[in-house]
């Protein structure tokens, strides 16, 4: 076939022609789309890069089918009961301490955001019970390379004498009672101490013993209503970023405000696991509605 130079830097010709040219004066910037295999090259100065087809140098180390995962509020999100799909299937445990009460799957028969169907349970009245999921397989799930992205519709059914965490851990076990979760590991999650005051924070830590929860001092004043909680890593700005939002009962889009958290948060290859929960801190008894989650990852 005759090499065919069309505009926008285009050249068309066979696999042969391609691979039997000379291009040495070619200036960088010029695609060759080979009519016989479909496979388009970008010349880079000095040679030919394969960018799509079978074998592509950027389709092989990253073919762009990105892995997701979801949850709605029609069962618990374990092992033995999954209403969950993707990669989330299967890989929930309970975080179960002290007193606390599972109530199946609610109705909330309201209006707007608050409405919908959701898994329900209580803390008991001891202090320092928690209750509430995790993700706990033997290897964490995600990294900030991974940009992971994590989306929660939540409703308190207090808003005092608990704790509460929403987000990103890097750990396997359980958190702490009493004291904060993330002392020593890799977070970034929205964080809720009413012993402190009444706002939900974002915690984050790369494994200092003290996490930072002062940067973002004020997300939002805790309430009883269903809210959006979103966690997101956009890794090529080496950071994360959070969206909170109580009027629209579905995920952020890019239009949405979304804040940047980007400073002393997890490492690009630090292990993350997911994790909501609440604590009791007083003689009361907090609880927790979850409607449904979403979450996406590149690999």
């Amino acid at each position: 076939m005759t090499l065919q130079y069309q505009s926008g830097l285009l050249i068309t010709g066979t696999n042969s022609d391609r691979t039997g040219g000379t291009w040495t004066n070619l200036a960088a910037g010029w695609k060759f789309l080979e009519t016989d295999t479909l496979n388009l090259y970008y010349w880079t100065g000095t040679a030919w890069l394969n960018v799509i087809g079978s074998t592509a140098s950027f389709q092989n180390t990253h073919p762009g089918i990105k892995k997701t995962g979801s949850y709605f509020g029609s069962a618990y999100p374990n092992a033995t009961n999954n209403s969950c799909s993707g990669i989330l299937n299967t890989l929930w445990t309970f975080i179960n301490v002290g007193t606390n009460t599972a109530s199946g799957i609610t109705r909330n028969a309201l209006s707007g955001i608050n409405g919908g169907m959701a898994a329900t349970w209580t803390n008991g009245g001891a202090g320092g019970s928690q209750c509430g999921f995790r993700i706990s397989p033997t290897v964490a799930i995600t990294q900030r390379d991974y940009n992971p992205r994590l989306d929660f519709k939540i409703k308190l059914t207090l808003g005092t004498t608990m704790r509460a965490g929403i987000g990103f851990l890097g750990s396997t076990a359980g958190p702490l009672a009493g004291v904060e979760p993330a002392g020593s590991l890799a977070a970034v999650m929205f964080w809720l101490d009413t012993s402190v005051d009444a706002n939900w924070h974002i915690l984050q830590n790369l494994n200092s013993a003290t996490s930072d929860k002062t940067t973002i001092a004020n997300v939002a004043t805790a309430d009883t209503n269903a809210h959006v909680f979103s966690i997101r890593a956009v890794n090529g700005s080496s950071k994360f970023q959070y969206y909170y939002g109580g009027a629209v009962d579905g995920p952020p889009t890019e239009s949405s405000t979304w804040v940047d958290i980007n400073t002393t948060i997890p490492s690009a290859t630090s292990g993350l696991n997911i994790y909501v929960w609440t604590e009791n801190i007083g003689a009361t008894a907090p609880g927790l509605n979850w409607y449904w989650a979403g979450f996406v990852q590149d690999v």
